[in-house]
């Protein structure tokens, strides 16, 4: 390579402690020609001449780098190391929720939700035709009790009237002090969403109408739960039938003054329609009508049976 043009020869060398040669750039202009002490002239890249081996630090390991800089230039391997770092990524909306670790979003984290929480507003899962589903209303506080024969009676009635609607039908129902368990067949999501419209109305204006109050009765959402199983329709049916038992036995211990010859279905519930007793109970009034709909699913029909009988004298 030929030498260069006089205004860019660069100034005289000098010698550091540690016996390293510096050479430095023009101070007027970018691109200069510089002697790196191997006898080959490179371009610098600074723009005022700055040192091409300033001195940091007097380690010898700093000292081999910068050495190694000054007569053998820059280390490639390094600089495509760094061209090919991972690219930032948009974290999702999920990702940044569910993601684990200390602190930020995580499971449990927020306000707690007391000790009656409310059905989330959620999408609700698919419903299908051939699974029945279990639906639990819920009342809110202040509400006298809706086991009182003159609710129970006027709620049969109105239930008889919106038991089977478009792809809708209450199978069994029971009745408790401030919730009601329904045994549900549906077609779709859009038919149980307007079925549960017009329970939950009539549910409403009843406990209005009796009571004579005035605003709102249900609290929040209905909860449903899928029944995909025969052992989970059959201790679905367990559970809403005999629910009356189960809230007695947390009340009173599970001692129970009747004996199980003297059980009978509970008469806030469908009990008195259900066939699928142990023993034989006290059959319904023939002058009365039925207030549920028969079922029709494999599973609430006739599978669950495969897990035996339900005796009324149980406790869920």
């Amino acid at each position: 390579m030929a030498p260069p043009s006089p205004q860019c020869q660069t100034q005289p060398a000098r010698t550091n402690r540690s016996g390293l040669v510096h050479r430095f750039a023009p101070l007027h202009r970018r691109g200069a020609l510089i002697d790196w002490g191997d006898g080959v002239w490179r371009r610098t890249t600074a723009w005022k001449g700055v040192a091409e081996n300033r001195t940091r630090s007097r380690t010898p390991q700093r000292d081999v780098t910068r050495h190694r800089l000054l007569h053998h230039g820059p280390i490639l391997s390094s600089m495509a190391r760094s061209t090919h770092r991972k690219r930032p990524e948009q974290l999702t909306l999920d990702s940044v929720r569910y993601r684990t670790g200390r602190g930020g979003p995580r499971h449990g984290a927020g306000r707690p939700r007391g000790i009656r929480p409310r059905v989330m507003h959620r999408y609700r899962e698919r419903i299908v035709a051939r699974v029945p589903v279990h639906v639990t209303i819920r009342l809110k506080r202040g509400i006298p009790t809706l086991r009182q024969p003159r609710f129970v009676r006027r709620f049969r009635s109105s239930l008889s009237e919106a038991c089977v609607r478009h792809g809708f039908r209450v199978v069994h129902y029971s009745i408790q002090r401030d919730h009601v368990h329904l045994l549900i067949e549906a077609h779709s999501n859009h038919s149980i969403a307007c079925g549960m419209k017009s329970v939950g109305a009539r549910i409403g204006k009843l406990a209005n109408r009796l009571f004579q109050r005035k605003g709102k009765v249900l609290d929040g959402r209905y909860h449903l739960r899928p029944l995909r199983t025969p052992l989970e329709v059959h201790r679905a049916l367990r559970y809403v039938l005999l629910n009356h038992r189960h809230h007695a036995a947390q009340r009173h211990k599970p001692a129970h003054s009747k004996s199980q010859l003297q059980a009978q279905p509970d008469p806030a519930s469908s009990g008195r329609w259900f066939d699928g007793w142990r023993i034989a109970t006290v059959p319904p009034n023939p002058t009365d009508t039925c207030e549920v709909a028969p079922a029709r699913t494999w599973l609430l029909q006739t599978a669950w049976r495969r897990h035996g009988l339900i005796h009324p004298a149980e406790i869920p």
